[in-house]
């Protein structure tokens, strides 16, 4: 994958299940650790797609709607990496300019983050190629729908609230890309254009939402 830096993301990786048979590919942003964390509490176990990838019969893609994704990334981006520790979300705010806001809606992909979900779901049929793919949306029943198609009881995990002054950072930022998104459309139609291959590629999918309508 070129488009974009790696801040954290280790490709071709994500969770195998307990009999080898199921693979969940991670993809920044769409759920990824707290499904990991959920998956590895349940017998799961990392995996990174190569030469032991044969026996997988099965895989398994959470997607996420693209703006949403991109607002959360590019908040964590900025958190992370542009301000730091030292520079809070609070002096963002205040010096935020339209310098800063063409800066911010021209470049757009900044790394994994914000790399567009079809170049991760590209990767995954070029590592397992003839796999079937079940895709999963981000929703109250996703661990649940996750334990059906996989034919395992899967317990969600218990995750404290994050009170850390980096989420904080990201939740005060993506919140307020969030309302410059609903005060000026032109905005959003540049995020909706520049990940247009995403919404076409979820707009022709089939999500699951009943064990019968998939071939798991």
């Amino acid at each position: 994958m070129q488009e974009a830096i790696r801040h954290g993301y280790h490709e071709n990786g994500g969770l195998r299940s307990p009999d080898k048979k199921h693979f969940y590919l991670g993809i920044p942003k769409n759920a990824s650790t707290y499904l990991s964390n959920t998956l590895l509490t349940n017998g799961w176990h990392y995996h990174t797609l190569g030469d032991d990838s044969d026996k997988i019969e099965h895989a398994l893609v959470v997607l996420k709607d693209p703006v949403d994704r991109w607002v959360s990334g590019v908040a964590t981006y900025i958190s992370s990496w542009i301000l730091g520790p030292a520079y809070g979300s609070d002096h963002f705010l205040q010096h935020y300019n339209e310098l800063s806001e063409r800066l911010l809606f021209e470049t757009m992909i900044v790394d994994d983050h914000t790399t567009p979900q079809v170049r991760f779901v590209e990767q995954l049929e070029a590592m397992i190629p003839n796999v079937p793919v079940t895709y999963f949306k981000i929703d109250t029943l996703m661990i649940e729908n996750i334990g059906l198609c996989c034919g395992q009881e899967i317990r969600p995990v218990t995750v404290d609230a994050n009170v850390s002054e980096d989420h904080y950072d990201q939740r005060a930022i993506a919140d307020f890309i969030k309302k410059r998104l609903l005060a000026d459309f032109t905005l959003r139609a540049k995020v909706v254009a520049r990940f247009q291959e995403d919404y076409d590629f979820i707009n022709q999918i089939q999500f699951y939402y009943e064990p019968r309508q998939l071939n798991c």
